[in-house]
């Protein structure tokens, strides 16, 4: 069947796998707790893994290139009239003390809080229209996904991926973590900035413990990933592995990494819901991923996003709160990466 575009913006699941090529589905939607054979299944699961269904299997799925895409979408100009109301300075500082009291007392080496801005607009067609015509302008390193209905949805532009499982031996994952403004003057470049690197250095250090215990890992130097607006601190980390995984099974051992939970992971779980956010996080930070029939595939971390449930839209955001963190340089950079959520999907 060839694209249904408005079949699709009623009730569509979208992610981008490789430079220049999306994954779509559209049609009637069949939800399981495992994925079928012999389907394509996208992964949808919200951050706490709580979902008991999060394997989507859409009526129609297709690969395109992000070109057809935007030609398919076309181009909106007028954006949607939103009122946002900020997230709360108060919360986010009962927040930041908390896990920097962890972190004294030793429980903690590195926690992440987050918060929600708040808007209210109208999310029908036009709006999901309107937000998919502005991401396809944008590609790798950014990866596109999403999932909608009729009443509620997300829709996202990520830099972060958890793994690939590029072969039923390979997997390849990231370390990512560390973020300033790009080209920002007045603060050190990240190879040189000791609160961002020791924040970068956790992570990596988690991922690398996990993925030993399944075969050979070999990391990569750490680089900066320059995107439109940011930059970040950027580890490349492969595993051959002894045996082969299961696409969740991964996704168990991996989520949240350090870059968006608790370090050390293992010890830090019980203070994960604590350093909580809104009453319902839903998809922010939760992996969302396709498995192919052959079992191999990709998971992004559901970062830079909108999520909307009838009129009622929010953005979140999170950093890293390590030893050296400050209060304010936090929430400038919180504030910052929900204005760059903005500017990318137009809105």
């Amino acid at each position: 069947m060839s694209f249904n575009v408005e079949q699709f913006l009623q009730h569509g699941v979208i992610i981008a796998t490789l430079p220049g090529k999306i994954h779509i589905g559209w049609g009637e939607m069949e939800w399981s707790a495992t994925p079928f054979e012999s389907k394509k299944a996208f992964y949808l699961p919200d951050f706490f893994l709580s979902t008991e269904e999060p394997w989507l299997h859409p009526q129609h799925t297709q690969e395109m290139g992000i070109h057809e895409f935007q030609k398919a979408m076309g181009f909106m100009e007028h954006p949607p009239q939103i009122s946002w109301q900020a997230p709360s300075s108060l919360f986010f500082k009962e927040q930041f003390l908390f896990i920097k009291e962890l972190i004294t007392i030793g429980e903690l080496r590195k926690g992440v809080p987050i918060v929600f801005e708040h808007g209210e607009t109208e999310t029908g067609i036009l709006f999901k229209r309107y937000l998919l015509s502005h991401m396809a302008q944008l590609d790798f390193p950014l990866r596109i996904y999403g999932y909608w209905d009729q009443t509620s949805g997300i829709l996202g532009l990520t830099p972060e991926t958890l793994f690939e499982l590029k072969t039923p031996y390979q997997i390849k994952t990231m370390a990512l973590a560390g973020t300033r403004p790009r080209d920002d003057k007045n603060r050190a470049p990240l190879l040189q900035d000791k609160k961002e690197l020791n924040e970068h250095y956790i992570v990596i250090d988690e991922i690398t413990q996990i993925l030993e215990r399944w075969g050979q890992v070999k990391t990569q130097p750490t680089d900066v990933l320059q995107l439109p607006y940011l930059e970040h601190l950027k580890t490349e980390i492969e595993v051959k592995l002894k045996q082969t995984h299961e696409f969740e099974e991964i996704v168990k051992e991996l989520h949240p990494t350090p870059a968006l939970g608790v370090a050390p992971r293992d010890a830090g779980k019980k203070w994960l819901s604590k350093i909580n956010t809104d009453p319902d996080r839903s998809r922010f930070g939760a992996p969302f991923g396709l498995r192919n029939e052959n079992g191999t595939g990709i998971c992004l971390v559901a970062i830079r996003n909108v999520q909307w449930q009838d009129k009622k839209i929010k953005i979140g955001s999170g950093s890293g709160i390590v030893h050296e963190s400050e209060l304010n340089r936090e929430w400038d950079e919180q504030k910052l990466k929900r204005e760059v959520v903005k500017k990318m999907l137009g809105i």
